[in-house]
């Protein structure tokens, strides 16, 4: 029952910041921190409670999916530009390894890792 909370909870903080998100950036097509971190805190708030009530194996966890997740998305990418011919993506903000991922997609590969990983333990 626990688990289906904190789901819920990540869920909802992460709903919250993209509208949030979007009503006050709507007006222009900039990209700024302010927003970014408005969705991007989200995750590790939410890992943050987590940490509170299950321990602080947790947090492992929260940077290991986040690692993971960046890496799987770098070789997806490398991947891609080796039988397509052409980069599918690429970010201009803090980008890693020739743009194929960015620092700044850290926290949401880890929220979804943690999603994925409460989700894990529902269903056990």
């Amino acid at each position: 029952m626990a688990n289906i909370l904190f789901i819920v909870y990540y869920l909802i903080t992460w709903v919250f910041g993209l509208v949030f998100t979007y009503f006050y950036g709507r007006k222009t097509r900039e990209w700024r921190w302010s927003e970014y971190f408005l969705v991007a805190i989200s995750p590790l708030l939410a890992t943050l409670v987590l940490v509170y009530f299950k321990g602080a194996m947790i947090l492992l966890y929260f940077f290991l999916c986040g690692i993971i997740g960046s890496l799987g998305e770098l070789f997806l990418g490398v991947f891609c530009k080796k039988i397509l011919g052409q980069q599918l993506w690429f970010y201009t903000k803090l980008p890693l390894l020739g743009g194929h991922t960015s620092l700044l997609n850290f926290p949401f590969w880890a929220g979804g890792g943690m999603l994925f990983f409460l989700l894990a333990q529902l269903f056990n």
